[in-house]
């Protein structure tokens, strides 16, 4: 890449971040992220692909200092069975779609866990296991990356339409999205205080990403699961956080901080979740795959509302 070029992709950066910071806008984040990846064609080098989900991840763990651990506790209390009873539901719904619509079989294992789990985070941990392709593996990321920017936008709008509090917002994001990203970014969007639940929620649902790659691993390779899986290490970093605010009482001013640092880490992180954006990808899609996503997606949308209301959470 030419000297003049890079200049120009790092004076594209620096326009596209001023229109973050000045928006202040989640939604608005992944989508000038897209502009920026759509205009200035960044390489795989560049830096906001080289850092990718880090910054999303330093705001979620900045964003455990924030939260109150009587917060954790009820929502673990309260929450964990239905969280549990969704995972395993998705699985099982994931498995008849594959039967009903023929999909090719590692799109519909890759589809399934990340509806079920955490989105691109666990399609990149089972991919390997199961022997998926590279093609498989881009088709599946591109898909959940298109119903990710759609729930950024329209969740939001869904939540005051069902005059949903911070908290039941939260929860709710944090079923029916698929990766932490977006469920971040949606809950920001809604109410900052709505982050707090949904990250926890996320989180403890991200979990049920060990034990489903060792059966994967006992079921199509087991050296090879053991050798390739890596745990999300922010999830334990943010159990810290978590730990630490219950052990030292911080002033408040400086949670007010750290919620501002969490903001600007998090809207950084979804601009360059945005900026992964690739036109070409999207051309390689089919009708089934996407016919699988929606499905899937519609069902844990009204499944976790079920859930919502049912639970009186």
């Amino acid at each position: 890449m030419s000297k003049l070029t890079l200049n120009k992709q790092y004076f594209g950066l620096a326009v596209a971040l001023g229109a973050v910071y000045w928006i202040f806008n989640p939604a608005a984040a992944v989508f000038i992220g897209i502009a920026f990846a759509m205009l200035c064609k960044p390489q795989t080098s560049f830096i906001t692909k080289r850092v990718s989900s880090y910054p999303l991840q330093i705001g979620i763990v900045v964003l455990g200092l924030t939260i109150q651990f009587t917060l954790v506790q009820e929502i673990a209390v309260s929450y964990f069975p239905w969280i549990t009873l969704f995972v395993f539901t998705a699985l099982f719904l994931g498995w008849i779609l594959y039967k009903v619509t023929g999909i090719e079989k590692n799109q519909a294992i890759l589809l399934t866990a990340g509806s079920a789990i955490c989105g691109g985070t666990a399609m990149a941990a089972i991919a390997p296991i199961i022997k998926a392709n590279s093609k498989d593996l881009m088709i599946s990321l591109t898909i959940v990356f298109v119903l990710n920017a759609i729930a950024i936008v329209f969740f939001p709008i869904i939540g005051d339409m069902l005059n949903l509090t911070a908290v039941e917002f939260g929860a709710w994001v944090s079923l029916a999205v698929h990766d932490t990203s977006s469920v971040v970014g949606s809950a920001l969007e809604f109410d900052p205080e709505a982050v707090k639940t949904a990250a926890t929620l996320k989180l403890g649902r991200t979990l049920w990403l060990i034990p489903i790659v060792f059966f994967a691993g006992l079921l199509f390779n087991k050296t090879e699961s053991k050798q390739r899986f890596r745990f999300p290490l922010f999830i334990l970093f943010f159990i810290a956080a978590l730990l630490l605010q219950f052990l030292v009482t911080l002033p408040a001013s400086v949670i007010a901080n750290l919620e501002l640092l969490s903001k600007l880490f998090l809207l950084f992180g979804l601009f360059c979740v945005g900026s992964q954006a690739n036109l070409t990808d999207f051309k390689e899609i089919s009708l089934k795959p996407i016919f699988f996503s929606l499905v899937m997606w519609f069902c844990a949308i009204g499944g976790s509302l079920v859930i919502l209301f049912y639970s009186g959470f």
